[in-house]
């Protein structure tokens, strides 16, 4: 689809991937980059099973971005396009509960049962 994982937030994200709303990189991403979608794991999975890229409103977690980020990567020869895509993992989201909750496969389990 022509997205690149990036392992950090940085200028031309479009799109953070996480399992929940409320982590520092999510409350980083909407301030230093209000445009960029913050969406549930269950959109990646719709944009992979449908081999399109899906709309986003259905999954988007907080405020619904006016301006959409547009990517700034470089574009690669294979696919045309990048988009630059942060996936959130357990490790990268802050909080104290129960380590079931944390769990990124679970909850992004949870979300395609939800659809």
């Amino acid at each position: 689809l022509g997205a690149e994982v990036l392992p950090d937030i940085t200028q031309g994200v479009t799109h953070v991937v996480a399992a929940r709303d409320g982590s520092s990189k999510i409350h980083r991403a909407r301030k230093e980059y209000p445009g960029c979608y913050i969406v549930h794991a269950a959109w990646l999975m719709e944009c992979y099973w449908s081999i399109t890229r899906r709309d986003e409103k259905m999954h988007h977690m907080g405020p619904f971005p006016k301006h959409p980020t547009q990517s700034l990567l470089p574009p690669s020869s294979a696919s045309g396009t990048k988009k630059g895509v942060v996936l959130l993992e357990s490790d990268d989201e802050d909080s104290d509960v129960d380590e079931m909750d944390d769990d990124f496969a679970a909850a992004l389990e949870s979300d395609m049962m939800d659809l």
